[in-house]
């Protein structure tokens, strides 16, 4: 029984026990990964009030802070308000478009089921209503 000390060598760590001593399965999720918003203060408003702290304002050029969200190497997925993404660049809407990290979700207030639908598929691949 050498190195088994006080018998907790098949244990898991205190912070991996859930109830009933039962071993909790550990997360992919790293603390340096984020979900970062890009909008109007009323629009980024939401997000922060669920706890989303990247957050981005828009001016009436947003190319600029654009340019800074899509920069930073810790943000995974940005949500991007339609206006705003009208107003960017066709050079930044491409990116919108076609980028892996972060993956852009726009939002808008008037998108149907159809278009949220599409928008899903193209963002994660996977159509989840087959």
């Amino acid at each position: 029984m050498a190195g088994t000390g006080s018998g907790q060598g098949n244990r898991a760590p205190a912070h991996q026990i859930g109830k009933k001593g039962q071993q909790a399965q550990t997360s992919q999720y790293r603390s340096g990964d984020s979900i970062a918003v890009f909008g109007t203060k009323e629009f980024n408003l939401g997000f922060m009030l669920a706890g989303i702290k990247k957050v981005f304002n828009s001016s009436d050029e947003p190319d600029n802070e654009f340019r800074a969200l899509a920069s930073d190497h810790s943000i995974n997925m940005a949500v991007i308000e339609d206006d705003v993404a009208r107003k960017l660049s066709p050079l930044r809407r491409r990116t919108v478009e076609t980028s892996i990290k972060p993956v852009f979700v726009t939002l808008s207030r008037s998108m149907s089921d159809d278009a949220l639908k599409q928008m899903i598929k193209r963002s994660i691949g996977v159509d989840l209503w087959k």
